[in-house]
């Protein structure tokens, strides 16, 4: 399912993970009390996942799960799985 149009939800196009404090990791941009739970999942360009990552504050630092190390700069692909909850009864 799609985030609702009126959510407010908006998912970066880049980061930059070099430790200067901003923008060092990536995450969604919402209203976290929505959210009740997330599954984000990195892959690199060649379609290895190099991150999963569980949690309401799910968000990727830029390292590679596979040697704890810095991953490279480049292309990377998400995939998320959210589940949040609204501010009223269904509609």
């Amino acid at each position: 399912p799609q985030a609702p149009s009126d959510s407010g939800w908006t998912f970066p196009n880049a980061f930059s993970p070099n430790g200067d404090g901003r923008n060092d990791v990536f995450r969604p941009l919402l209203n976290p009390g929505s959210i009740t739970s997330v599954e984000l999942r990195v892959y690199n360009a060649s379609m290895e996942q190099v991150a999963v990552i569980f949690g309401a504050g799910a968000a990727w630092d830029g390292t590679d799960m596979r040697t704890a190390k810095p991953c490279a700069p480049g292309h990377y692909f998400t995939e998320w799985g959210v589940t949040y909850t609204t501010d009223g009864p269904p509609q």
